[in-house]
This record gives structure tokens, C-alpha cells and sequence, in this order.
């Protein structure tokens, strides 16, 4: 970010959040978004599935995780709390400027998403020939 807003490059790929401030105060341009909808934040900026066509989402995404073998009342007692934080309206008013999508997932939920993350990525990579080095 320091090298594009220095023009020492025209142009990088940013999460939102650190791209927003530099967004807000003009001196970086959004050119597209990587996720599948539009920002709230930014709903004149097109999406890269909207330019490009065939275009795979990405978003960058945080959950809470443990190791494996946390007992189910402490995994329980965790995400009750963490949902809890979630629920107050000012939690969620405070991060949509940084654009962040903020999501109540139950443990679940977030252990499917993630299954679904990593095989996408897993298809995209043997779709590109990706070799580990």
C-alpha cells in the first residue's frame, strides 16, 4: 500500500480494511472488488465477476478455532460468548466501514464454510497446475 500510494506501482490487490482509509481519504481508487456482491461501503465499485465474467470470489474471512479435542461445553461457552459480542449493534456498525461482513455462524456453520474454502481452493489449485516447491 505505502509503494502504490508512494507510485512506486500502479496498482496491488488489498483487503478492504487496509485498503479503506486510503480509499476514504482519495488516495487510492478502488477498482473492483473480489467478492461476489458489491460493498455496502463502496456500491459504486464493480465486482471482478462483473468486469471479468468467470471470476472465482475472494474474501478474506476470521473464525474462532481451537485445537481439535476441546470439549464440547468449553466449544459451546466460546461461541455463545462470541455471539454474543456479535449481537451488539454498535460490534457490527464499527466494522462495516473496514468492510467487513460480520456473520453469526454457530460451530457448525463455520466448520462447513471452511470445508468449503479449503476445497475450493484445493480445485483451483490442481485447475492451475499449482506444484507445492
Amino acid at each position: 500500500m505505502t509503494e502504490l500510494i508512494a507510485g512506486q506501482i500502479t496498482s496491488i490487490c488489498s483487503d478492504f480494511a487496509t485498503a479503506a482509509t486510503h480509499i476514504a481519504s482519495g488516495k487510492v481508487r478502488a477498482l473492483a472488488m473480489t467478492t461476489d456482491k458489491r460493498s455496502t461501503e463502496l456500491p459504486d465499485v464493480p465486482t471482478l465477476k462483473e468486469s471479468v465474467g468467470d471470476f472465482v470470489e475472494i474474501r478474506s474471512w476470521q473464525g474462532l478455532v481451537g485445537p481439535r479435542g476441546v470439549p464440547r461445553e468449553i466449544v459451546d461457552a466460546l461461541s455463545r460468548e462470541a455471539l454474543a459480542v456479535i449481537a451488539v449493534p454498535d460490534f457490527k456498525t464499527r466494522l462495516a466501514p473496514l468492510g467487513f461482513e460480520v456473520l453469526s455462524l454457530s460451530p457448525a456453520q463455520l466448520a462447513s464454510y471452511m470445508g468449503s474454502e479449503f476445497a475450493k481452493w484445493e480445485r483451483l489449485i490442481k485447475q492451475a497446475g499449482i506444484e507445492p516447491q
